[in-house]
Protein backbone atom coordinates (compact mmCIF):
# COMPACT_ATOMS: atom_id res chain seq x y z
CA UNK A 1 0.00 0.00 0.00
CA UNK A 2 2.94 2.69 0.94
CA UNK A 3 4.22 2.30 -2.66
CA UNK A 4 0.70 2.72 -4.71
CA UNK A 5 0.20 5.85 -2.13
CA UNK A 6 3.62 7.11 -2.98
CA UNK A 7 3.08 6.58 -7.17
CA UNK A 8 -0.40 8.16 -6.73
CA UNK A 9 1.19 11.24 -5.14
CA UNK A 10 4.15 11.33 -7.62
CA UNK A 11 1.81 10.71 -10.59
CA UNK A 12 -0.90 13.90 -9.52
CA UNK A 13 1.26 16.29 -8.79
CA UNK A 14 3.70 15.02 -12.18
CA UNK A 15 0.23 15.34 -14.18
CA UNK A 16 -0.05 18.68 -12.95
CA UNK A 17 3.04 20.34 -12.81
CA UNK A 18 6.12 20.83 -14.74
CA UNK A 19 8.34 18.98 -11.92
CA UNK A 20 11.00 16.22 -12.29
CA UNK A 21 11.29 14.19 -9.24
CA UNK A 22 13.79 12.08 -6.98
CA UNK A 23 11.77 9.26 -5.09
CA UNK A 24 13.13 7.09 -2.23
CA UNK A 25 10.42 4.40 -1.21
CA UNK A 26 12.30 3.68 2.00
CA UNK A 27 12.21 7.04 3.25
CA UNK A 28 9.40 8.39 1.91
CA UNK A 29 11.78 11.42 0.38
CA UNK A 30 10.48 13.23 -2.25
CA UNK A 31 13.20 15.90 -3.82
CA UNK A 32 11.13 18.10 -6.26
CA UNK A 33 12.53 20.52 -8.91
CA UNK A 34 10.48 22.80 -11.37
CA UNK A 35 11.89 23.69 -14.21
CA UNK A 36 11.57 26.30 -17.16
CA UNK A 37 7.63 28.13 -15.65
CA UNK A 38 8.34 31.57 -15.43
CA UNK A 39 9.89 33.98 -17.39
CA UNK A 40 9.06 37.95 -18.31
CA UNK A 41 10.49 40.07 -21.12
CA UNK A 42 11.90 43.38 -20.70
CA UNK A 43 12.43 46.39 -23.03
CA UNK A 44 15.53 48.68 -22.74
CA UNK A 45 15.16 52.42 -22.96
CA UNK A 46 17.50 54.21 -24.36
CA UNK A 47 20.61 55.74 -22.47
CA UNK A 48 23.66 57.23 -23.18
CA UNK A 49 25.71 55.01 -25.22
CA UNK A 50 22.53 52.67 -26.51
CA UNK A 51 19.54 52.85 -28.27
CA UNK A 52 17.64 50.44 -26.76
CA UNK A 53 17.84 46.45 -26.21
CA UNK A 54 16.45 43.64 -24.61
CA UNK A 55 16.52 42.30 -21.28
CA UNK A 56 14.45 38.81 -19.92
CA UNK A 57 14.54 36.83 -17.18
CA UNK A 58 13.69 33.22 -16.60
CA UNK A 59 13.47 31.35 -13.77
CA UNK A 60 15.57 28.16 -14.72
CA UNK A 61 15.24 25.52 -11.70
CA UNK A 62 13.06 25.64 -8.32
CA UNK A 63 14.64 23.34 -5.86
CA UNK A 64 12.02 22.91 -3.18
CA UNK A 65 14.67 20.72 -1.26
CA UNK A 66 16.88 23.82 -0.63
CA UNK A 67 14.21 26.24 -0.90
CA UNK A 68 16.10 27.92 -3.57
CA UNK A 69 15.23 29.54 -7.79
CA UNK A 70 17.88 29.88 -9.99
CA UNK A 71 16.72 33.14 -12.17
CA UNK A 72 18.57 33.78 -15.25
CA UNK A 73 18.58 37.36 -16.76
CA UNK A 74 19.64 37.94 -20.17
CA UNK A 75 20.68 41.30 -21.85
CA UNK A 76 21.31 42.08 -25.26
CA UNK A 77 21.81 46.14 -25.77
CA UNK A 78 21.52 48.03 -29.33
CA UNK A 79 24.63 50.29 -29.09
CA UNK A 80 24.60 53.77 -30.39
CA UNK A 81 26.90 54.54 -33.24
CA UNK A 82 30.85 55.00 -32.92
CA UNK A 83 30.43 54.30 -29.58
CA UNK A 84 33.72 51.87 -28.81
CA UNK A 85 32.33 48.86 -26.85
CA UNK A 86 33.29 45.82 -27.18
CA UNK A 87 30.70 43.12 -28.29
CA UNK A 88 30.96 41.12 -25.36
CA UNK A 89 29.58 44.12 -23.12
CA UNK A 90 26.63 44.48 -25.43
CA UNK A 91 24.85 41.40 -24.81
CA UNK A 92 25.23 38.24 -21.75
CA UNK A 93 23.70 36.71 -18.67
CA UNK A 94 24.05 36.07 -14.83
CA UNK A 95 22.50 33.65 -12.74
CA UNK A 96 20.91 35.16 -9.11
CA UNK A 97 19.85 32.51 -6.45
CA UNK A 98 16.95 33.68 -4.81
CA UNK A 99 14.89 32.09 -2.07
CA UNK A 100 11.71 30.49 -3.10
CA UNK A 101 9.74 33.19 -1.34
CA UNK A 102 10.56 35.73 -3.59
CA UNK A 103 7.52 34.22 -6.19
CA UNK A 104 5.16 35.64 -3.25
CA UNK A 105 4.60 38.75 -1.87
CA UNK A 106 5.18 37.19 1.44
CA UNK A 107 9.30 37.26 0.47
CA UNK A 108 9.14 40.63 -0.29
CA UNK A 109 6.94 42.11 3.17
CA UNK A 110 9.59 39.33 4.96
CA UNK A 111 12.84 41.55 3.42
CA UNK A 112 10.62 44.94 4.18
CA UNK A 113 10.82 44.19 8.03
CA UNK A 114 14.25 42.75 7.35
CA UNK A 115 15.54 45.70 5.22
CA UNK A 116 18.23 42.94 4.14
CA UNK A 117 18.75 39.98 3.15
CA UNK A 118 22.48 37.69 2.49
CA UNK A 119 22.43 34.67 0.53
CA UNK A 120 25.07 32.23 -1.58
CA UNK A 121 25.13 34.75 -4.47
CA UNK A 122 23.92 38.38 -3.44
CA UNK A 123 22.86 40.74 -1.00
CA UNK A 124 18.87 41.80 -1.12
CA UNK A 125 17.90 45.08 0.41
CA UNK A 126 14.29 46.34 0.29
CA UNK A 127 14.62 50.03 -0.67
CA UNK A 128 11.13 50.87 0.57
CA UNK A 129 7.74 51.39 -1.57
CA UNK A 130 6.86 53.61 -4.31
CA UNK A 131 4.11 54.48 -6.62
CA UNK A 132 5.65 53.24 -10.45
CA UNK A 133 4.01 52.35 -13.43
CA UNK A 134 0.63 53.29 -12.77
CA UNK A 135 0.78 50.48 -9.54
CA UNK A 136 0.96 51.81 -5.89
CA UNK A 137 2.62 50.37 -2.85
CA UNK A 138 5.55 48.36 -5.13
CA UNK A 139 8.13 47.03 -3.32
CA UNK A 140 11.73 48.31 -4.60
CA UNK A 141 14.30 46.33 -4.11
CA UNK A 142 18.03 45.77 -5.43
CA UNK A 143 20.00 42.98 -5.90
CA UNK A 144 23.44 43.32 -5.17
CA UNK A 145 25.65 40.54 -6.95
CA UNK A 146 28.60 39.09 -4.47
CA UNK A 147 30.76 39.16 -7.45
CA UNK A 148 30.98 42.47 -7.80
CA UNK A 149 29.88 42.54 -11.79
CA UNK A 150 26.41 43.78 -11.62
CA UNK A 151 23.83 45.26 -9.30
CA UNK A 152 19.78 45.24 -10.03
CA UNK A 153 17.12 47.31 -8.83
CA UNK A 154 13.37 45.35 -9.18
CA UNK A 155 10.14 46.96 -8.88
CA UNK A 156 7.41 44.20 -7.52
CA UNK A 157 3.65 44.17 -7.36
CA UNK A 158 1.59 41.58 -6.90
CA UNK A 159 -0.78 42.02 -9.29
CA UNK A 160 1.67 41.71 -12.44
CA UNK A 161 2.65 37.76 -13.54
CA UNK A 162 5.70 35.77 -13.20
CA UNK A 163 7.80 37.49 -10.67
CA UNK A 164 5.99 40.35 -10.66
CA UNK A 165 8.06 42.68 -11.66
CA UNK A 166 7.21 46.00 -13.07
CA UNK A 167 10.73 47.38 -14.58
CA UNK A 168 14.42 46.07 -13.45
CA UNK A 169 17.23 48.81 -13.26
CA UNK A 170 20.10 46.66 -14.35
CA UNK A 171 23.82 48.68 -13.53
CA UNK A 172 27.30 46.38 -15.29
CA UNK A 173 30.05 47.15 -13.75
CA UNK A 174 32.99 46.78 -16.17
CA UNK A 175 36.55 47.73 -16.75
CA UNK A 176 36.31 50.03 -19.42
CA UNK A 177 36.03 53.40 -17.65
CA UNK A 178 33.39 55.23 -19.44
CA UNK A 179 31.03 52.00 -19.21
CA UNK A 180 32.31 51.41 -15.39
CA UNK A 181 28.95 51.66 -13.93
CA UNK A 182 26.39 51.58 -16.57
CA UNK A 183 22.87 51.73 -16.22
CA UNK A 184 20.17 50.50 -18.32
CA UNK A 185 16.43 50.32 -17.41
CA UNK A 186 14.23 47.76 -18.84
CA UNK A 187 10.25 48.31 -18.76
CA UNK A 188 8.20 45.48 -19.55
CA UNK A 189 6.84 44.42 -22.55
Amino acid sequence: MKNGVLFLIVFLISSTLQHSFAVTNDDWVISIQQENVLSQAFTITPGQFHKGGDLSYEITKQDIASDSLDLTISYHVLKKALVPVPSEYLSGNTVQTLPLNYLYESGYLELEKKHEEEFSDSYVTHLGRVNIDGLTDVHHVKITAKNGKSEMEVFYHPSLPALGWSRVILVLHTPIPFLKNYTMMAIKK
